[in-house]
């Protein structure tokens, strides 16, 4: 799947399970950790998802568990939809 463009999203996922995990006061801390690993311009694992990044910045002091949601459900999409796909019909032509 990493061939596939896929480990960001696989990251992605992997930090929002972590975050909603944490306590109200370590969320604010690991959301802004969140937004420069996948938000920022040229970000390690960038997503393409620059009109989320504003209203989850808007939302950032809020904390709320879900603030990640709309976008991991939209990776979460992709990879069911998409990555996964491609990657079951590439194993099959092995």
């Amino acid at each position: 799947m990493k061939k596939e463009s896929a480990e960001e999203n696989l990251i992605f996922y992997e930090c929002v399970q972590k975050y909603k995990s944490l306590g109200w006061t370590d969320r604010k801390i690991y959301a802004k950790e969140i937004l420069e690993i996948f938000f920022e311009k040229n970000a390690k694992f960038e997503l393409n998802t620059l009109q989320i990044k504003n209203k989850i910045i808007e939302n950032l002091e809020h904390r709320d568990k879900d603030l990640f949601d709309s976008v991991l459900k939209n990776t979460l999409s992709m990879l069911k939809f998409d990555v996964l796909k491609r990657f079951l019909e590439e194993q099959m032509k092995l």
